[in-house]
């Protein structure tokens, strides 16, 4: 019994701590998708012009990153945002945009990737 443990003694530590590297690699590396949803927020908006509707008013948000990092994440700094600057009255189709901080993340989806914004002059 005692010659089945020590034979090969120097080989079975090395394949141990191949296996416990191997294990440990493949558990940080791991990647994890997170969707949650998030309002439009309408940035620089002109100053003669007032948001009438947004449609849809909430977009599906999809991001893949570390396990450790996605629970980390503190999804309320994140934000749906629409820029404004070129809005015209009536009916504008819009590009949203996901600003945070997200140097750790891939965005795998922003659904619907456009918003209508309905605007009219103020009176």
């Amino acid at each position: 019994m005692k010659d089945l443990i020590l034979n090969n003694l120097p080989l079975k530590i090395l394949a141990l701590v191949i296996s416990f590297l191997l294990w440990l690699n493949i558990n940080v590396a791991q990647k994890t998708k997170l969707q949650f949803t998030n309002d439009i927020k309408v940035e620089n908006i002109p100053n003669n012009l007032i948001i009438k509707k947004v449609y849809p008013d909430k977009v599906v948000v999809v991001l893949e990153g570390s396990k450790k990092n996605i629970n980390k994440l503190d999804i309320s700094k994140i934000q749906s945002v629409v820029e404004g600057q070129n809005l015209k009255e009536g009916e504008n189709k819009l590009k949203v945009k996901i600003k945070g901080s997200l140097k750790d993340f891939k965005i795998i989806s922003i659904k619907p990737k456009e918003v209508i914004i309905y605007t009219e002059k103020k009176k």
